[in-house]
Formats: structure tokens, sequence, C-alpha cells
């Protein structure tokens, strides 16, 4: 799905930026975990982590903040489809409903860390307490960060809305054209989502 900063430039430029569901452990905070529970992880393979998380939550809350009508529009792919409806099915079971949250399950859509450093990080940030357990199933396990309540789905819900409307502008000049002359596009998930300069092609929501 990409960065969703570069979402918002394009889209709705005047949006804060994205806020972090989780916050980069600094090296005072990683010293005071025991080392038994550190194991071999190091404070980069750590935040990396922290990094990718914020980018997960991040892309799932984008996609289910716009409805299917809208994505299909944006020529999402059929693997970002996929995941929504994964999303969305995790949203229904969740009790809590309104806070940010992810589970185990995502840890595999950007495959830059394998399961094993996952666990390890996933541990650390459970003892420090930035994340927490809130509901789990035999497919998956829900984490929040209480911290943070729902400041990521406030701006996914933002920057959707934003987008619904630059839908309606795309077509209503399609009206008069052949194709949309659209500025830019939308970053490297939704990279080209909304422009592409009228390349059909362009316009597509994927993975990277």
């Amino acid at each position: 799905l990409g960065d969703p900063l570069l979402y918002v430039q394009r889209v709705a430029p005047e949006l804060d930026v994205v806020p972090d569901f989780c916050k980069t452990v600094s090296d005072r905070q990683f010293r005071a975990v025991p080392q038994i529970i550190r194991g071999t992880l190091t404070l980069e393979l750590l935040n990396r982590g922290v990094a990718l998380l914020n980018q997960v939550v991040a892309d799932k809350y984008q996609l289910l903040a716009l409805e299917p009508r809208d994505l299909h529009a944006l020529n999402t792919t059929e693997q970002a489809l996929d995941l929504r409806k994964r999303w969305e099915l995790q949203r229904r079971g969740d009790e809590e409903g309104e806070i940010d949250c992810f589970s185990d399950q995502d840890l595999g859509v950007y495959r830059e860390l394998s399961a094993e450093a996952w666990k390890d990080i996933l541990q650390v940030l459970k003892h420090m307490n930035h994340v927490i357990a809130i509901k789990s199933t035999r497919q998956f396990t829900l984490y929040s960060n209480d911290r943070r309540a729902c400041d990521v789905q406030l701006w996914a819900a933002s920057a959707g809305e934003r987008i619904r409307l630059k839908l309606r502008e795309v077509a209503y000049r399609d009206r008069d054209r052949d194709r949309p002359q659209v500025p830019g596009s939308v970053a490297a998930g939704f990279r080209g989502a909304l422009g592409g300069g009228g390349n059909p092609s362009a316009r597509t929501v994927t993975f990277h």
C-alpha cells in the first residue's frame, strides 16, 4: 500500500501528518527491557518493526475508510480488496469498536521481516505496554495501543472524505472529457489512485 503520508499530500495536503499508532522506542526504554525478553533483538530492528506496524495500521484504516465502490473507481487491486474484506471482518468482530488495532495476521502484510523477528518485536512491545491484546480468536489476536485511542481512524476518515470529493470532481470532469486529467498519483500503495495524468493504467491501488 505504501507511504500514507504521500497519499494524504496528493489528496488532502492540508491534513496533519499521519498519527503514529506506536511511538519509536528510545535507547533508554529498550535497555530497561530485561535481556531475557529482548533476546537477540536490536533497537534498530525493533524500531524498524514499529515503523512497519505504523504503516500497516494506517493502510488498514485508509482502506476501511473508503467504500468498495470508491476503491473500484480507483482500480484497487484484488489483493488490496481481499485484505480490506479481512480487516472488515476483524472490525465487525471487534467488541471495542472505536480503537485503532491490528492483528497478528496483519504482520505478514509487509514481508520485510521474518515471522521470528515479529514474534520478538511483539514480545518486547507487549512488555513495554506499547501494545496490549484486546481479543483472541482461533484465527487471530487483536492488539491495540490504549494510549492512542482512535487517532489513525480519525485521520483516515478525514482523508477518505477528501478522496470521495476528489472522485466526484473527476466524475464531473469525465462528463466533458474522454478521460480525466487528474494530477499526480497516490503513494506507493495507493500510487496512481487519483492520478497518472489521465493514464488509466496508472490509477491503481497496489502493494509494493
